[in-house]
């Protein structure tokens, strides 16, 4: 975290309660004998010595349908990026959904839980609800239940048709084409992913050490093969439709009337710059043409558009009734968004499964409805912005692709401890589960040290402007869910021994008293953060003269916390435990 000089900031991290490790290979911030960067990060000794600052990736609102990843032209990896600017670029796309999955579906009175999603749904491992004690089963919760997990789910279908995908027939060396029910042939040539901007952008200044990930066993369903996960950190390019030009939904047109946009391979975009607020017109009915997604269409418009490069190719192919016909014809560009929940999910017994609510959840076309056309009680919009290609928001539209490259192999001969970036793995005690069953489940951690990478692509050859960081799944041959419990970059701080604090009483009821050695004349702000990065508590002191000042923590549940107190030039943390 950056401040200027004048700036003391004091921040309180939650790392866990009555912490006895049964893998303090796997336990955040566990005491180690190793040579672990978070060796003394728990220890109970007041001061901390070397401690860990998370930062996290994994809320979903702020990932977004990946770009092609480019400048891996091999057979392999994506030999249709050297043609860009038309469709073929786009033909090995799979559907990927990313989420968090709502709480309600975890309601036993069933008052908001849909009467379609019984007992034995939510015990599924793939779906079932996660607390902290299950990545986490050495933490301790007095008499209180422990936190939800919300995490991250990524749900790869490699057979499906992912959006901005017209794949029709075989083209050799670049794609296997697809079958008469629409499915993709040869799924582990296809892949999925999914990007975002990252705010701490100078590794090397922040001293990001990590990149560190922990997901349940991804074979927990039964399956066998497994693939590859990739990140890639960098520059990233924003052209997720690759024909450079920049899409924004707020500046298509707010009618029928098509003036102030032009075409590409894709479909429309705006011709005007973007305007400088990021929200749609306010124009009454304006909204269903704007909110059209990335290709600026709507579906009938779609048909229209693509009939001759697309449509009609699967007419011909398998015919007017054939499956595959029938899906495209319903949605061409295959970016339809649908809430996760819905009348018509709640009487369909397809959606009897929380999986297939979420399968949609990430299509751009329609996912900002308004009031007016909303027909459920209740709010179903993905998000109120527009979706633009300039995912940082900074109104320049980046192309460039010069990144770091990390492979993970997920496949069950590689999920061992020391290889593969692992480094813990905790199986949980019979869990119970709604349906009245007990179940274990196994978490992997992967700790990836910034500096191994796979491979370097393109112009780049430090960690000083990070800006963008993309996932893609590749090489997998099944469905896959990929349950991420928590997934951070970690930066490693040691305490300076120039700068102190005294901080009493401690242990600590309800408040604590924090002493400087001599008076200070700064603004500081004191913010406290739970073990999963969330924001508990904030506080601003403006400019004053400080040498002791009393801090009220008494809604923070009992456990041990780490207060670090940190300046522009250093940080300095100490243990300190809440009781009641």
């Amino acid at each position: 975290m950056k401040t200027t000089s004048t700036i003391l900031l004091v921040t309180i991290v939650i790392f866990g309660q009555n912490v006895i490790s049964k893998n303090p290979d796997f336990s955040h911030g566990s005491p180690q004998e190793s040579n672990s960067p978070y060796k003394k990060s728990l220890s109970l000794q007041d001061s901390v010595d070397v401690f860990e600052l998370p930062y996290s990736l994994k809320i979903p609102l702020f990932w977004h349908l990946s770009s092609v990843p480019q400048k891996q032209t091999e057979a392999e990896m994506f030999p249709e990026t050297v043609f860009s600017h038309i469709l073929l670029s786009g033909f090995n796309r799979a559907k990927l959904a990313w989420y968090m999955i709502d709480p309600l579906f975890y309601d036993t009175t069933f008052h908001i839980r849909p009467q379609n999603i019984d007992d034995d749904e939510i015990s599924n491992h793939l779906v079932r609800e996660i607390v902290e004690t299950d990545i986490f089963p050495d933490l301790f919760y007095p008499l209180i239940e422990p936190y939800w997990n919300p995490g991250i789910n990524l749900a790869f279908y490699p057979s499906e048709r992912g959006p901005y995908n017209f794949d029709t027939q075989e083209i050799p060396g670049i794609s296997a084409g697809i079958v008469g029910d629409g499915s993709l042939k040869n799924p582990e040539t296809r892949w999925g992913g999914i990007m975002r901007h990252i705010e701490i952008t100078d590794f090397e200044t922040e001293n990001v050490q990590y990149i560190e990930f922990r997901i349940m066993d991804p074979f927990v369903d039964g399956q066998t093969a497994g693939g590859d996960l990739y990140i890639n950190i960098g520059d990233i390019s924003e052209d997720i439709l690759m024909d450079s030009r920049m899409q924004y939904e707020n500046g298509l047109p707010i009618s029928e009337n098509f003036g102030y946009v032009d075409t590409t391979i894709w479909g429309c975009v705006p011709t005007f710059p973007p305007p400088p607020y990021n929200n749609f017109s306010p124009v009454s009915g304006s909204r269903e043409y704007q909110d059209v997604g990335l290709d600026g269409l709507s579906d009938d418009d779609e048909c229209s558009y693509f009939f001759t490069k697309y449509l009609n190719i699967l007419l011909i192919l398998f015919g007017p009734d054939s499956e595959a016909y029938q899906k495209a014809i319903a949605d061409p560009s295959c970016d339809n968004f649908h809430y996760f929940r819905g009348s018509d999910y709640d009487v369909d017994s397809l959606y009897s499964s929380i999986l297939q609510r979420y399968k949609n959840f990430n299509g751009t076309d329609g996912n900002s409805p308004t009031d007016v056309q909303n027909p459920e009680a209740y709010p179903i919009a993905a998000t109120t912005m527009p979706d633009v290609e300039d995912i940082n928001h900074d109104n320049v539209f980046n192309e460039a692709e010069n990144y770091f490259q990390y492979k993970i192999e997920l496949t069950p001969d590689k999920m061992n401890v020391g290889e593969n970036y692992i480094s813990g793995i905790i199986e949980t005690d019979p869990i119970p589960l709604p349906n009245g069953s007990y179940e274990t489940a196994r978490w992997y951690r992967f700790r990836i040290p910034i500096h191994e990478y796979s491979m370097a692509v393109g112009d780049i050859s430090d960690f000083s402007n990070i800006r963008f960081i993309r996932l893609f799944l590749k090489n997998f041959a099944e469905p896959t869910v990929l349950r991420f419990a928590t997934f951070e970059l970690v930066r490693i701080m040691e305490n300076p021994k120039n700068l102190d604090f005294k901080i009493f009483p401690n242990p600590i009821k309800t408040h604590f008293w924090l002493e400087f050695p001599e008076p200070i004349q700064k603004a500081f702000d004191i913010s406290i953060t739970n073990i999963m990065g969330k924001m508990m508590f904030e506080k601003t002191y403006p400019f004053d003269i400080y040498k002791y000042f009393s801090v009220d923590i008494s809604t923070l549940r009992p456990g041990a916390y780490v207060l670090m107190l940190s300046t522009s030039k250093n940080q300095v943390a100490k243990k300190i435990i809440v009781y009641r």
